[in-house]
């Protein structure tokens, strides 16, 4: 009888044990899970730091030749954004025309055909006031309205 009741507390040791060790792994695990998310937020909070930095010094009143400026870094920036980071890419809107939209990836010719379009379209010396628009939830611009200024 001894023996059998040495036996049943060897027995539950053992599933204690293992019970023990699962746990742990368990554990670990989550908590790699956890690193590689908040390695994936560093990113994201680089990516969005440097969106916001490109763009942030065009907001309130500027000139025509600040917002060619700001047409050109937007396509240079939107054409080196790979898909999976389209939630990075910026519209630029002049006085009611959209030149760079953030939904449509710019091909070369398109590039062209835009900064032709914003050389004869606007002048440098003209004034605008710029409104910059930010992704909810995200904090990322998702669109930057250029208005003329009489």
């Amino acid at each position: 009888m001894e023996s059998a009741s040495k036996a049943l507390l060897i027995a539950g040791a053992i599933l204690v044990t293992l019970a023990v060790v699962a746990v742990a792994v368990a554990v670990a695990t989550r908590g790699e899970e956890t690193l590689n998310e908040i390695g994936d937020i560093a990113i994201n909070d680089t990516l969005v730091a440097n969106q916001v930095n490109k763009f942030i010094k065009y907001e309130g009143q500027v000139t025509g030749a600040q917002v060619k400026q700001c047409v050109s870094a937007a396509i240079a920036h939107n054409s080196n954004l790979k898909a999976d980071e389209a939630i990075y890419a910026v519209t630029v809107n002049v006085s009611g025309g959209v030149y760079v939209d953030r939904d449509n990836f710019i091909n070369d010719g398109g590039k062209q055909g835009v900064v032709n379009h914003i050389s004869t379209n606007i002048n440098n010396t003209s004034s605008y006031n710029a409104i910059i628009n930010y992704l909810p939830n995200v904090g990322t611009i998702q669109q930057i309205t250029f208005i003329s200024v009489p």
